[in-house]
């Protein structure tokens, strides 16, 4: 479940932040969705948006959240808060926003 969950908010993604007018294109090599790689090996699942303005979400669908990821991915995108999805935690701080994964669906739909 969690593997299907990523992918639908990936093509959630795809679909806000792709140019409407190049999707057929972009499918293949996406403009503004990508991967992030850390450099102590980690990931981000996925920044979206234009450069100056990336917005990093973080799939952690499960019933038990480790935060620490969170802190490594707002020292690398400062001033931007990270969207964590989640099964079902709702929480807000200055660095993070836990979000369900139905809720930012519904949001991005």
């Amino acid at each position: 479940m969690p593997a299907l969950v990523e992918n639908a908010i990936g093509f959630a993604l795809y679909r806000r932040y792709e140019p409407p007018e190049r999707l057929i294109e972009s499918f293949v090599a996406p403009e503004r969705l990508h991967a992030w790689r850390t450099a102590r090996a980690g990931e981000i699942d996925f920044v979206a948006g234009p450069h100056s303005k990336l917005d990093a979400v973080e799939v952690k669908y499960r019933n038990r959240i480790d935060l620490r990821s969170a802190s490594g991915i707002a020292k690398a995108h400062p001033g931007r808060p990270v969207a964590i999805v989640t099964r079902d935690e709702l929480r807000f701080s200055d660095a993070y926003a836990l979000i369900p994964a139905h809720s930012l669906l519904w949001a991005l739909g």
